[in-house]
């Protein structure tokens, strides 16, 4: 197994939730693996400000289980990636 081959097995959708914002979902042989509506981290239940920033921790989460790591997300994770936790600041 290369981790490359493993990568592209997995498929990121990104999705828009009931709550105006996105969330994101992640599959391996049209198997759901991880279907998040929100930001992961933080102490409320947000969903994702932009589809951008719901698909920059999809793919972060992607790669961590294509190397077999916790893909479990940091608030650190959101600041390096500059995710917004609050929708209606511009």
């Amino acid at each position: 197994f290369n981790s490359e081959s493993v990568k592209q097995n997995y498929k990121v959708t990104v999705f828009k939730t009931e709550d105006n914002g996105y969330g994101y979902m992640i599959s391996i042989h049209k198997k759901i693996l991880i279907k998040q509506h929100h930001i992961p981290a933080i102490q409320k239940d947000l969903p994702f400000c932009s589809y951008e920033d719901a698909k920059k921790i999809a793919e972060l989460v992607k790669e961590k289980l294509a190397h077999k790591v916790n893909p479990s997300v940091s608030v650190k994770e959101l600041d390096k990636l500059k995710i917004k936790t609050s929708c209606n600041t511009q």
